[in-house]
């Protein structure tokens, strides 16, 4: 590129001198604006890629929130089974307690009668 500017000074009918200053200040500006063209696409570049970057994150974010949601909802309904559960074995031992409080009262009054009979002073034993 910078020959073509170079010939173009030589082609000035003789201010070769002055033609290759200009012709090297063009090279110089040509060469800066691609220099800034190229940071310029390196910055878009980076910028889709920050972009898409920040997308995932969001997405990656997003999931994880997901599967934070998830994991408490089934420890929710875990415990909510385990408080069922836990419930319904506190109602079963309510229950046979109050069985086995009757059964020890019903057989306490079997020992009492039976006390009662075996009891030699008892008039109940040999009914008249």
């Amino acid at each position: 590129m910078g020959s073509g500017i170079r010939a173009m000074g030589t082609d000035s009918g003789g201010r070769r001198g002055r033609s290759d200053g200009r012709g090297l200040w063009v090279v110089q500006e040509l060469e800066e604006v691609e220099q800034e063209e190229e940071e310029v696409v390196a910055d878009e570049e980076e910028e889709l890629m920050d972009r898409d970057d920040i997308k995932k994150s969001m997405e990656d974010e997003h999931m994880q929130e997901l599967l934070v949601e998830q994991k408490d909802l089934r420890q929710k309904q875990e415990k909510e089974h385990q408080d069922k559960l836990d419930e319904e074995a506190l109602q079963q031992a309510k229950e046979e307690d109050l069985m086995f409080e009757r059964m020890d009262l019903e057989k306490e009054r079997e020992e009492q009668q039976w006390e009662a009979m075996m009891d030699p002073l008892n008039d109940c034993r040999f009914p008249d």
